[in-house]
C-alpha cells in the first residue's frame, strides 16, 4: 500500500488476474470494483477510529468516500485517508506532530496502514476475482 493510495496485491494475485485476461472477463471493471471496495473499507474503519476525536465533525467529513480509480496506463489506484488540505488535522492525530504531550493516535493511522486492515482488504480483493472469474464462466 503506498501512502493513501491503495493498489491490489496478495498471494495469487497474477494467476487470478491472468484467468480473468484469458477468459475475456471484464478485467478493468473488476479492478475498479476491488478498488472502490478497498475504500470503502478504509472509510468506514476511519469513521470507527474516529468516533472519540468529533468536536466539530470537520476532520471526519474529510475522510475519502469512493473516490475515482486512477488508471496510469495499466496501473490502477484510489486515493484513501483523508483530504488534503481540508483534513490536515487528521496527520496530528495519526502521527503526533507538533505536540511532546498528544501521541499519536494508532487506532486512526492502522485504520489506513494497519496490517488487520490490509489482510481485509486483500480477501475482499480475492473474493471479487473469483466472483468476476465464476461470473466470466457462466457459474
Amino acid at each position: 500500500m503506498a501512502k493513501n493510495r491503495i493498489g491490489m496485491q496478495f498471494d495469487g494475485f497474477e494467476e487470478l488476474i491472468s484467468k480473468l485476461d484469458s477468459l475475456e472477463g471484464n478485467l478493468k471493471g473488476a479492478v475498479e470494483e476491488c478498488l472502490q471496495v478497498s475504500s470503502d473499507i478504509v472509510a468506514n474503519e476511519l469513521e470507527i477510529a474516529m468516533g472519540k476525536h468529533v468536536r466539530s465533525g470537520r476532520t471526519k467529513e474529510t475522510i475519502r468516500k469512493r473516490d475515482e480509480v486512477l488508471w496510469e496506463g495499466t496501473t490502477a489506484k484510489i486515493k484513501v485517508g483523508f483530504s488534503f488540505p481540508e483534513g490536515m488535522a487528521s496527520i496530528f492525530l495519526m502521527y503526533g506532530y507538533g505536540t511532546p504531550r498528544k501521541c499519536k493516535d494508532q487506532r486512526v493511522y492502522n485504520a489506513v496502514y494497519g496490517k488487520e486492515v490490509r489482510d481485509k482488504i486483500a480477501k475482499k480483493q480475492e473474493e471479487i476475482l473469483h466472483k468476476a472469474i465464476e461470473d466470466t464462466m457462466g457459474g
